[in-house]
Parts: C-alpha cells; structure tokens; sequence
C-alpha cells in the first residue's frame, strides 16, 4: 500500500497539525511506503524518523501554483497493483482507517473511495507520542467535533484508476477532489463513500498557505478560477452525495433513495447538454416539486443530524 500527499509549507499555522498528521499515518500503516512531493526540504527530520520519502517535485504553473496531477499520476506507475491512499497533509487517521483498507483491500478495481471529514478546532494541542497520548487525543476528538460538508474531500483510497485525463488542476484549490468523484462516475467507476466507517479527522485553518488567494480566509483569485474552468464549471462540482456505494457494517452495497435518484439525474444533465433543449422547460415546470425534492437531499446529505459514532471503533 502507498499513501501519497504533498505537504503544506512549514510555518507557526502548519508545523504541528502536519506532524501529527504524519505520525498518524505511520502509527496506522507501519508497513506502508509513504511518499511526499513537492518542496518537502523542510520536512528532512520528520521524514527520516517516519520513513518518509521525497517523490519529487511537482510541476509549478500560474502564479507559482503546483500542478496535482503529477502526483497521481507518479503513484499510479508506482503502485501498479497496489491501493492507493491520497491524504491533504493535516489529516489525521485512527484506527477505523486501518479497517477499512483491510476490507477494501481485495476488492477488484478501478474504484474510488472517500469519506467525510471528522472536523475539529484549530489544532492546539501537544503533538501525541504515546500510545496512551493518541488514545485521549482520539477519544476527545470524537466528542469535541462535527460531521464536515459532502464537497469537502480530503481523502481518496482507490485502486486500478487512471490519470492520463485529469487535468492540470492546482493544489489548494477547489475543483480537483470534484473531478475525482465527477470523473469516476462519468466512466461508471463505482465511488465509494466510506464515512459510516473511516474517521477523517481535520482541524479547521484559514487557506494563506493556497497561492493566489486575495486574503487568509479566502479562497479566490486566479487559481481558484483556473480550476473551475479546467473542471467545466460549477454543476461539475460533484461531492459524496454523488457517490454510487457506501461502506457500511464491512459491507459495500448501493447507495439507494431520494438523494441518489437526484444526484444521477444531476449527472445525467450534465452529460447531455445538448437535449437540454427540452429537458430545461421540464425542469422549469416542475421547479417548485424539484425544489422540495433538493430540500429532502439537503437534509439527508445533513450528517450533523447523523450519530457521532463510526461504526467501526
């Protein structure tokens, strides 16, 4: 198995959360090759202690922004075979993570997998070492944080994918992790939502380590546009409640109900633009049932009104 991220710049903001980061992976999977691209020359220490390794650079565009593709596209050749794991660089896992890749593990690809995030403060805290420190850190977090939105997806396992048509998308910005879950379902590639079983746990910071922004609490300006254009716009910004599956009691079956049915008619009008000629009237006829019917998905794509719990600890 190969974990793969590119880590954020080290600062006062990032240093902490990303070596907590860091050695929760490796605590998770001991075994895994963990591979870091981009500028990592700062992270010398921790990648010698952790058994980390530089994957090499990552191709700079506009405004200095790193092109993310290069990396799927590296660990891809690298791990023929292999599942694959991307993680933003401030994610932390648990124990549920190593659960779920067991069960996945001998499912034959391609697929795609993500879950939600598990969000928290600011970090604050003492990096944990002990075992006993990371147990009190897990269960806090269990009691001290939110179920985070659908669109917001910071983890990605999967397994016999391709990347030879993802576009020269900038990381730090939104619109890759759409394209993801937009791409997989444009190939009927099953899109696995993994949240009733993997806890994603993400600490909440401003965006001033994103080039391009206008301000720290920003997420703007060039980059952001670029990866919007390079997506096809926002009705492309697909999320998990576009996925097709759900991991759920180790067993990975269809996602079923209201909320699917309207996010495959959502994929559907994005796929035929061209008969939109007569679909857009019906649509506009039926707007006040559709927009009951929005307000239902709405809610049950609401995890907030969810157990805290992962079914898997």
């Amino acid at each position: 198995m190969i974990l793969i991220t590119s880590p954020k710049p080290r600062n006062d903001q990032t240093e902490a959360v990303q070596i907590a980061a860091f050695r929760s992976w490796r605590r998770a999977f001991p075994n895994a090759a963990i591979l870091l691209y981009g500028d990592v020359a700062s992270w010398k220490e921790e990648m010698d202690s952790l058994v980390m390794q530089a994957a090499g650079p990552l191709t700079k565009g506009m405004a200095g922004g790193e092109v993310i593709r290069d990396m799927f596209q590296d660990a891809t050749k690298r791990g023929v075979g292999q599942l694959l794991l991307y993680l933003n660089s401030d994610i932390l896992l648990d124990d549920s993570a190593v659960k779920v890749v067991e069960k996945l593990r001998a499912r034959p690809g391609p697929w795609l997998g993500s879950a939600r995030r598990w969000c928290l403060p600011k970090w604050s805290d003492v990096v944990p070492e002990s075992e006993l420190e990371w147990r009190s850190f897990f269960n806090s977090a269990e009691k001290s944080g939110r179920w985070g939105e659908a669109c917001a997806l910071d983890i990605f396992l999967f397994c016999g994918l391709s990347f030879e048509r993802m576009p020269p998308f900038f990381i730090g910005h939104r619109g890759w992790d759409n394209w993801m879950i937009y791409h997989a379902r444009t190939l009927r590639i099953p899109v696995i939502d993994m949240s009733n079983e993997m806890r994603v746990i993400h600490c909440d910071h401003d965006y001033s380590y994103a080039k391009g922004n206008s301000a720290p609490s920003r997420r703007d300006g060039p980059l952001e546009e670029a990866n919007l254009q390079m997506l096809g716009g926002e009705e492309r910004l697909f999320h998990l409640g576009h996925a097709t599956n759900e991991l759920n009691h180790g067993k990975v079956g269809q996602r079923r109900g209201w909320s699917p049915l309207q996010r495959n008619l959502e994929l559907w009008q994005t796929q035929h633009q061209e008969q939109s000629w007569w679909w857009r009237p019906i649509r506009r006829i039926f707007h006040p049932i559709l927009k009951l019917w929005q307000a239902r998905t709405t809610q049950a794509e609401n995890w907030n009104l969810r157990s805290r719990v992962i079914s898997n600890l």
